[in-house]
């Protein structure tokens, strides 16, 4: 049996940093980020999605990162 350690404020400040990083280096990817999770798409299916179309590895996990980010002020604000 594998234990999975979660370290829940690492995860949540690399998310964070993802999305500040996209604001100010990709504001395009920034809002199409933003309106998608609005939409509802998961983390994870952004991330695919945009590796399918442009094999940019690096900047579709700061993508997923970012939406994670998102996700999670939206939960927290009860959206």
């Amino acid at each position: 049996m594998t234990t999975t350690i979660d370290f829940p404020d690492l995860d949540a400040a690399i998310d964070a940093e993802a999305w500040q990083w996209l604001q100010e280096a990709a504001p395009v990817y920034a809002d199409a980020v933003t309106a998608e999770v609005k939409r509802g798409h998961e983390p994870g299916d952004i991330r695919q999605r945009f590796m399918r179309l442009t094999q940019r590895h690096a900047l579709a996990l700061r993508l997923e990162q970012a939406a994670r980010h998102l996700r999670r002020q939206r939960q927290e604000a009860g959206q």
